[in-house]
């Protein structure tokens, strides 16, 4: 492997995931990539950020008077779901040999 890294004949790119413990905070919330970093080998990372929305704003409209208690509720709703996905890209990419 080393040989093929020098010589040019495999090239890699590092890749960054972020599993979170927590995706709001008060009245401050993180969704998508923000949120939960995964690997681009999941294919997921568009998806979840589409449902991290979707989770937000059916939580804001469940709770239209407390902004803390929508974004607990989205918190509820897709942080092991999340965590999860990231997970599953780490698995995925240590099927390739990539971690």
């Amino acid at each position: 492997m080393q040989i093929a890294i020098k010589d040019r004949s495999l090239i890699g790119a590092p890749v960054n995931e972020y599993i979170p413990n927590i995706l709001s905070k008060g009245r401050i919330a993180m969704i998508g990539d923000a949120a939960h970093t995964m690997s681009p080998m999941s294919g997921a990372g568009f998806n979840d950020s589409l449902d991290d929305t979707v989770a937000i704003m059916d939580a804001i409209k469940k709770y239209p008077n407390s902004i803390i208690n929508a974004l607990s509720e989205y918190q509820t709703r897709r942080l092991d779901v999340v965590r999860q996905d990231v997970l599953v890209g780490q698995g995925f990419n240590r099927s390739f040999g990539c971690l």
